[in-house]
């Protein structure tokens, strides 16, 4: 059966490219964000809430055709990939990817249900990135300095979900060969609930009953 994550037809140049007014403005208020902490000053929370905007909102609506990357029920909701605040992981100091918060490719289209799943996880296999690079192009999601995380995370910008879940005939999810991001992915984002599972094995039960309808159908000529 096919993958339970959203699949989109864009690479990371294409999505900032047709993101690129949306982009310059985000990139302004990073700005704003890394001269503070050069300086010395203490982020407020209003600071990492500068990204939002009801064109981003907008955008990725129209990017994730209007659902949740994760579980594809219907999205309501901006998500960081990376949290701009302190991760829930084992690296008990890492304050956040404050840098990133309003990084165009760190943003995802989530429901409620998923983004409170996540919360501010963030799990890799790699080496932690704790700080700002002052080079812009560090900061996109397939640069070299963030890739050496390894994020366990799946993301449809960087990742084939194919590749790492499928939906099995029952409606549960599991990892495509035991992979271990398609796992951590379940984990994080409990993408095995029970609501889950009703819905996708409801789904599942209409294809294969049209199927032999149609098929019954057609034995008659």
């Amino acid at each position: 059966m096919n993958n339970t994550m959203v699949n989109i037809d864009y690479d990371v140049k294409k999505f900032v490219a047709d993101g690129a007014d949306i982009d310059r403005k985000l990139q302004k208020k990073a700005t704003v964000i890394i001269d503070k902490i050069n300086n010395g000053e203490a982020l407020e929370k209003s600071d990492l809430k500068r990204y939002n905007s009801p064109e981003l909102r907008e955008f990725l609506k129209k990017i994730f055709s209007g659902n949740c990357v994760y579980c594809e029920r219907e999205g309501c909701d901006i998500a960081h990939y990376r949290p701009k605040g302190k991760v829930e992981e084992e690296d008990e100091k890492h304050s956040g990817y404050y840098w990133l918060s309003c990084e165009i490719t760190n943003f995802l289209w989530v429901c409620g249900t998923c983004n409170k799943a996540k919360k501010a996880k963030f799990p890799i296999k790699g080496k932690r990135v704790f700080r700002h690079s002052e080079n812009q192009i560090d900061q996109r999601i397939n640069s070299k300095r963030l890739r050496q995380e390894e994020p366990l995370l799946l993301n449809p910008l960087i990742h084939s979900p194919e590749d790492h879940l499928r939906v099995n005939y029952s409606g549960g999810i599991v990892p495509v060969k035991n992979s271990e991001k398609g796992e951590k992915t379940i984990e994080v984002c409990k993408l095995d609930r029970e609501t889950l599972i009703h819905t996708r094995k409801k789904i599942i039960d209409n294809f294969f009953g049209r199927l032999i309808k149609r098929y019954n159908t057609l034995r008659k000529y």
